[in-house]
């Protein structure tokens, strides 16, 4: 699983190199700073998106019941649609406060649609986290990755500016759901029940909040400083942050991918588990 995740890190950090020379060429340092900016945005909606459920649901000793995963499927789209509803309600503060022009703006509606289209994979991708089939699970964000990489600097080339980022977006994301479902399907369908939520909640919430400090050091720490810091320096800040985080996005980030799902497996072989854990955090 290591060495898949590996891989796609590898072969996404190529296409992404040079595509990020390329849009280095055809974009401005203003249109990264935009990005950067309406991405940091999205970033906090981010730990709002997910209250643990999945998460919950890949640890679960048992098999998931078909009412397990479409409680899941309803909460999580139902996040999904309020995230996207808060993106175009809060507007006027997007503008005034953040900054966001036309162009910015289209872009932020486009990444809180992407809410509604990633929570169509959340299913997929927890059944086939919990067969350990990494290698499966990695084809669809590689698709994702090409996808967005090659439109976006089509489009740059073109004059498109932002909007080369917007209708990438959107592409990467129509492109993804399609990909994980002809590798993983599922009964697809809307349930509420109150007693599987609150088993998975238990869980959950409190394994959710682990992404609380990541996502005020990340994302909202850029909300903030864009107030401050022109659009072009944020280009400039953009640049610098992408190339700093590969080594972690390397390594850790491959190792985390798998260790979870994994850990989850062996929660019945704490001889197996102890040697898990070891051997990541050798790693």
């Amino acid at each position: 699983g290591v060495v898949s995740y590996a891989f796609r890190t590898l072969a996404l950090q190529a296409i992404g190199f040079v595509a990020t020379l390329l849009l280095g060429y055809y974009l401005s340092p203003a249109d990264f700073g935009m990005y950067f900016i309406v991405t940091a945005v999205i970033g906090v909606f981010t730990f709002l998106s997910d209250i643990g459920l999945a998460a919950a649901l890949v640890q679960k000793k048992e098999e998931p019941t078909r009412e397990d995963l479409q409680t899941t499927f309803t909460v999580q789209q139902g996040l999904a649609f309020a995230i996207f509803g808060a993106t175009i309600l809060l507007t006027p503060f997007w503008k005034t406060y953040v900054n966001l022009n036309t162009e910015a703006l289209w872009l932020l509606y486009a990444l809180g649609f992407s809410f509604v289209l990633a929570s169509l994979k959340t299913i997929p991708s927890i059944l086939l986290e919990r067969k350990l089939e990494f290698t499966k699970l990695v084809f669809p964000q590689i698709v994702e990755n090409v996808l967005f990489y090659s439109i976006a600097v089509v489009l740059a080339a073109s004059g498109f500016g932002v909007r080369s980022y917007t209708i990438a977006v959107l592409a990467r994301s129509i492109g993804g759901v399609i990909a994980i479902y002809f590798i993983q399907t599922w009964p697809i369908g809307f349930a509420f029940s109150k007693k599987a939520l609150h088993g998975l909640l238990r869980f959950g919430v409190k394994f959710q909040l682990n992404d609380f400090l990541a996502r005020i050091k990340d994302d909202l720490f850029i909300v903030v400083i864009a107030r401050f810091i022109p659009v072009t320096q944020m280009g400039y800040l953009s640049w610098a942050k992408r190339w700093s985080m590969f080594p972690y996005q390397f390594s850790v980030n491959s190792i985390m991918s798998v260790t979870f799902p994994t850990f989850s497996r062996l929660q019945e072989h704490p001889d197996k588990l102890k040697r898990a854990i070891e051997k990541s955090m050798y790693f």
